[in-house]
Formats: structure tokens, sequence, C-alpha cells
């Protein structure tokens, strides 16, 4: 789906951060955001509204390289944590994302063996709207 690429585009830009649609089997160290897809539903003539549930998370072991490299992923969400950011879907047509952050960021403890010691994981809501017709 075009908004979807472009959105993937557009945050991957924006904050560094590698971003995935799930479902995704590979889990990595570094910190990615993976979007989940919840519902579409219309918004009135001519405009839809996709929702996507978010998920900022990173796997590590220790505080080196894992530590700062949550802290900067996180940092590099915090403008998207207000208002709307519309960003190009392709030449003419344009979509808007609105982030909410449904929990703040947590580390939790793997007991899991043979997987990393440490997950970080920070939710948000995201609502894209488009014009359905541009597709």
């Amino acid at each position: 789906m075009k908004v979807l690429d472009a959105f993937k585009a557009f945050i991957s830009t924006q904050t560094g951060v590698t971003t995935v649609l799930e479902p995704q089997s590979l889990e990595v160290s570094e910190p990615n955001l993976r979007l989940m897809i919840s519902e579409f539903d219309s918004q009135g003539e001519n405009r839809e509204r996709l929702t996507l549930t978010a998920s900022l998370v990173a796997n590590g072991d220790g505080p080196d390289y894992f530590l700062d490299g949550v802290i900067s992923a996180s940092r590099a969400f915090v403008p998207f944590r207000e208002g709307s950011h519309v960003f190009d879907v392709e030449e003419g047509f344009m979509a808007t994302a609105t982030f909410t952050r449904t929990a703040p960021g947590r580390f939790e403890r793997s007991e899991e063996e043979g997987s990393y010691a440490f997950s970080y994981i920070e939710q948000f809501r995201v609502e894209l709207s488009y014009n359905p017709a541009k597709l």
C-alpha cells in the first residue's frame, strides 16, 4: 500500500530508525519501529483513516551500545508526540500522520534462553489520514 510505504520511508528519514510492518519474525538489537494495522475507517467523502499500533522496540544485553541506541531512538520520536505531520505519498498526494503515545517506554528482562537479556518497548497509536481515491 502506497501510504504505508511512504509513511515507513518518512519515519525512517526523520528519525533514523528502521520501520517495519508486522507480522515480522525478525528480532534485531537495533531500535526499530514495528507497525501493526489496527483498522480502516471512513472520515467522510474522500478521506480514509488507517489506524496503526506502533511499537518502538530494541533488544540488548547491557548499557553500552544498547542504552545509547534506546535513548537516541526515543528522543527522535519526541517531536511526533504533538500535532499532526504531513508527508508525501507521491507527487501531488499528501497524507497526515498523528501520533499518540499510549504507553511510556519501559525495559523488560527476558528469561528466554538464547535471547537478549533486555528489551525496550515504547508504544504509540498512529492515525494516517489520506484520500483513498489517490491510491
